[in-house]
């Protein structure tokens, strides 16, 4: 056994320990004394650790992980200490170095290609980290799995790529997501509102009178898209349709809640009414009055008649 200090990887170290005092027999060392050691090489109090020691216990952990689950195991969960600072940290080290998913995923702290790679870690090498304990072994679920998967997604002519992280993150615990799920609908809409969170005219008394100029020239099939804050953010795309699609109806409003999982679609005789809809909230409810009676209305209450 040679006893390291994490910080310069000398053994030129000592620690607390209980000791005979009759004849100076060793007996034990005292609980948590690797943490607070003391290195006369660099003249720092590192925490030390026995990197045998930390070999032996990754090859048993692995074998019991091997024992009971009659496979290979993803990841180690593992505590390191930084070689500059002496800061540990609690990590995830990827078994599977060939993983692309795991390359993606910030929660994996380093990747490894086997178990030799992973105790190599134990010793005092060229990272700016040593591993001093290996807690376990364990898989991915398949919740893990999907949060992982990454998608790519074309909007606008621009590739927006998202994470099922990403998208499990917007939906929110309490909205049931499946794989079918995420790749018809959920990273669609979570990639829209990834791009256009900070793009486009935001909807203000200031930008209202050009909103409305652009949108009375739009030829069939073209739109005008803004954000405007409501209780939430939304990204409002405003399109005009033939009138014999769907008579008597000229323009459709496609919203998309940038701040949750919410789409609002209807259709409008004419840009002004779908315009309006926006500013009141699209409320949709005969017994809450609207906000504005027209688009005047709106400017006049905003100082801008």
């Amino acid at each position: 056994m040679s006893v390291i200090c994490t910080r310069c990887g000398s053994t030129n170290v000592a620690c607390e320990a209980i000791v005979n005092p009759n004849g100076n027999v060793f007996k034990c060392y005292t609980d948590e004394s690797f943490l607070y050691g003391q290195c006369d090489n660099c003249d720092t109090y590192p925490e030390l650790t026995d990197p045998d020691e930390v070999k032996m216990d990754i090859d048993r952990l692995y074998q019991e992980f091997k024992s009971y689950s009659n496979t290979e195991p993803d990841y180690a969960n593992c505590r390191i200490v930084y070689k500059d600072d002496g800061d540990d940290l609690d990590v995830k080290i990827s078994l599977k170095a060939d993983d692309k998913a795991a390359v993606m995923d910030e929660s994996i702290f380093y990747h490894c290609d086997s178990i030799s790679d992973l105790k190599s870690l134990a010793e005092y090498g060229g990272k700016d980290f040593i591993l001093v304990e290996c807690f376990s072994f364990d898989k991915w679920t398949d919740e893990d799995l999907l949060c992982r998967k990454t998608y790519g997604m074309i909007m606008d002519g621009t590739e927006i790529e998202v994470t099922g992280r990403e998208v499990c993150d917007f939906y929110g615990p309490y909205f049931p997501l499946d794989k079918d799920y995420i790749e018809k609908y959920g990273a669609r809409h979570t990639a829209r509102c990834k791009l256009y969170g900070t793009q486009h005219v935001l909807l203000t008394p200031i930008t209202i009178s050009q909103i409305i100029s652009t949108g009375n020239l739009l030829e069939i099939g073209e739109y005008v898209s803004f954000r405007i804050k409501l209780h939430f953010h939304w990204h409002v795309e405003i399109c005009r349709e033939s009138m014999e699609q769907h008579p008597p109806f000229q323009y459709i409003i496609n919203a998309y809640c940038l701040d949750c999982p919410e789409t609002f679609v209807r259709r409008y005789t004419c840009f002004e009414k779908a315009l309006l809809h926006c500013l009141n909230n699209f409320n949709e409810n005969i017994d809450v009055k609207n906000k504005y009676d027209s688009i005047n209305d709106y400017l006049s209450k905003h100082n801008c008649l």
